[in-house]
């Protein structure tokens, strides 16, 4: 029996076996978005990521949001030039470490660097690169062990591909607190 989703016809694994049809997804990914906070839980959703660009061949975008915008200041201007500026240089240089020491050389692989609300920048990320994947760390703000950050529940309820979410064993902060 078939099943049928907006983007892609799945059929019980046993059945296509039995025919001798291959098992890859009709839907190849071929670009992979990874929101990175530079935390080790970001780091841990990078290494997801690149075994699965290994396997399908797909590129890597890494992705840094600087969210100069302090919780509670919505309703009022308060972005400061100077803390994206300075956001910015750390993630550039972060980014490039990352790349050098953690990216196999014969991978594809972008940085972007967006300011802003984290989901909604992610999210337009991915539809603007038109990403086959999302692959995220599940961590929260909080700290409370087995929540569902606020930035990946939104994520995951909103983007147009499909959402990886690797879940977190040790929680901690971001390299810039």
């Amino acid at each position: 029996m078939k099943r049928t989703c907006h983007t892609c016809t799945v059929e019980p694994l046993s059945r296509t076996r039995a025919r001798g049809e291959s098992t890859q997804p009709r839907h190849v990914t071929t670009r992979i978005l990874i929101p990175l906070d530079f935390s080790d839980c970001s780091r841990c959703a990078l290494h997801y990521a690149l075994s699965f660009a290994k396997s399908f061949r797909a590129r890597l975008v890494l992705l840094y949001v600087a969210e100069t915008n302090p919780p509670g200041t919505e309703l009022g201007p308060s972005h400061s030039g100077e803390l994206e500026s300075d956001l910015r240089r750390m993630a550039q240089r972060e980014l490039a470490r990352l790349t050098k020491e953690e990216i196999p050389a014969d991978m594809v692989c972008q940085s972007v660097i967006r300011t802003g609300r984290a989901d909604a920048e992610i999210l337009d990320v991915a539809k603007a690169l038109n990403a086959d994947l999302i692959v995220m760390a599940t961590h929260s703000k909080r700290g409370e062990e087995g929540q569902l950050g606020s930035t990946a529940g939104r994520v995951a309820s909103l983007a147009t591909c499909p959402v990886l979410l690797v879940p977190v064993q040790k929680l901690s902060v971001p390299f810039f607190l």
